[in-house]
């Protein structure tokens, strides 16, 4: 099928914290995990959403569940999903 193809990964950097890369996991948790704690309990407005513009439905197309099972048997278990969310 072409529309399940291998994609080509976009560049990517690491998730910085304090100006710091986390490159470990552990770096990572320590940024989660401050950040979690610098908004808990911090008091927010969800009136704020109401100025984001609606967006238009888009119909899906009709498709069998052989024809996903087949387009996912294409792809390696290593990859991540692409620009097809497969």
């Amino acid at each position: 099928m072409e529309w399940v193809k291998q994609c080509k990964l976009p560049p990517c950097e690491a998730i910085k914290y304090q100006d710091t890369p986390c490159n470990e996991l552990s770096d990572l948790w320590d940024a989660l995990h401050g950040t979690y704690n610098a908004a808990s309990g911090r008091e927010f407005a969800v009136s704020i959403l109401d100025d984001l513009p609606d967006t238009e439905e888009h119909n899906w197309v009709n498709f069998a569940r052989a024809e996903v099972l087949d387009a996912i048997k294409g792809c390696s278990n290593g990859s991540a999903p692409g620009p097809d969310h497969i």
